[in-house]
């Protein structure tokens, strides 16, 4: 909640919860930024995450079709790496 702290700021603590294995203080991240920066396509990727390490695969499909397709030009580099975690979800995997 720090002012002037960005979208990719706060995601980037999210994902160092995720890395630490706080799954559910992650998630609580994600979901304040994406509250807090709706338009930042970022946010919809920290969700993603988010819904993939609680286990919740209905909603880390949709959550990840939603950021696969809001990608901006300048991060398509991205794009293998999140369609490789759908394709995993989808499979079951």
């Amino acid at each position: 909640h720090l002012p002037g702290t960005n979208a990719f700021q706060i995601h980037s603590y999210g994902a160092s919860l995720l890395a630490s294995g706080k799954n559910d203080k992650a998630m609580e991240v994600f979901k304040f930024n994406r509250e807090r920066y709706p338009d930042q396509f970022v946010t919809w990727i920290g969700l993603a995450r988010g819904y993939t390490a609680l286990g919740d695969k209905e909603n880390a499909i949709k959550t990840w079709q939603i950021a696969i397709h809001q990608v901006p030009e300048d991060f398509k580099s991205l794009l293998p790496r999140m369609e490789k975690a759908l394709k995993k979800l989808q499979e079951g995997s």
